[in-house]
């Protein structure tokens, strides 16, 4: 695959959402790194860890890639071709891959420590 010619496409909204990435990680994360339970408790009910932020991250990050390289091959941005669509799709479902096995697992934690 070449690279395109100097000027083929225009990465200004790429790089718009790549800056807007670290405020919005950062407040996502840090309202899900600690727990959310009330002074007294043992059990951490409700809280998921640091799972779901990582798998907004990932995906956050995988957006700003695909748009990226559609920006690169001088698409437009709401006119996306079918390599881009394709692309979108595989990002949305490894989201949602994520998102289930993040939940999945904290059911699993839930119901174990329940039954102790």
């Amino acid at each position: 695959m070449a690279f395109p010619a100097r000027g083929a496409g225009n990465v200004a909204f790429p790089a718009t959402c790549a800056f807007r990435t670290h405020p919005g990680c950062t407040w996502v994360a840090s309202t899900h790194i600690t727990p959310a339970r009330p002074a007294g408790r043992t059990s951490a009910a409700g809280w998921v860890g640091p799972g779901l932020p990582f798998v907004g991250a990932a995906s956050y990050a995988g957006l700003v890639a695909l748009v990226t390289w559609q920006a690169l091959r001088g698409q437009p941005l709401l006119a996306p071709d079918a390599a881009t669509l394709t692309g979108l799709a595989v990002l949305v479902a490894a989201t949602v891959a994520g998102v289930v096995g993040v939940l999945r697992a904290h059911q699993r934690t839930e119901f174990a420590s329940m039954s102790l």
